[in-house]
């Protein structure tokens, strides 16, 4: 399981690239979980996703609530790129997101502190990862932190 992890660099490989790991080929498991990718990534790689490069085709192979940032993975065929470059898996509450979206902003930000996205990342760890989010949450708070996208932080 990959979980609460968060890309912001620059990948280049050029044959099997992806935002969260380039191949996942254990045929027991390999979740993806409350995962973000805002680097770029390669747009001329042959297998190209924002979260995998490539998977081998397995019901045990889940990506939930986990998120890109529009144009990181853009494929030469693609507008907002794809989760997975080759092979299948099951996916929960994945999708690309703009960077408004990313940030929270959209809709905007609510007075009370709603964060939408750090709301559903929290979430995913709460109800799966219970071990996880007693010590570890995201939070969105630039003013403190510095840092302007969501971010797993220890409590």
């Amino acid at each position: 399981t990959i979980l609460a992890c968060i890309n912001t660099g620059n990948v280049r490989g050029a044959t099997t690239v992806g935002g969260i790991a380039g191949s996942n080929v254990n045929v027991n498991n390999g979740t993806v979980a409350a995962c973000l990718n805002i680097g770029s990534l390669n747009p001329q790689a042959t297998n190209l996703g924002a979260i995998f490069g490539s998977t081998s085709d397995s019901q045990n192979r889940v990506i939930r609530t986990s998120f890109w940032l529009v144009g990181s993975a853009e494929h030469v065929i693609t507008e907002v790129g794809v989760a997975v470059g080759a092979g299948t898996v099951g996916m929960t509450d994945t999708s690309a997101l703009d960077e408004r979206e990313l940030r929270n902003t959209t809709p905007p930000a609510d007075p009370a502190g709603e964060q939408p996205v750090v709301n559903r990342l929290n979430a995913e760890m709460e109800a799966n990862y219970p071990q996880w989010s007693a010590f570890y949450q995201y939070v969105m708070d630039p003013a403190s932190t510095g840092i302007t996208w969501p971010m797993p932080m220890k409590k």
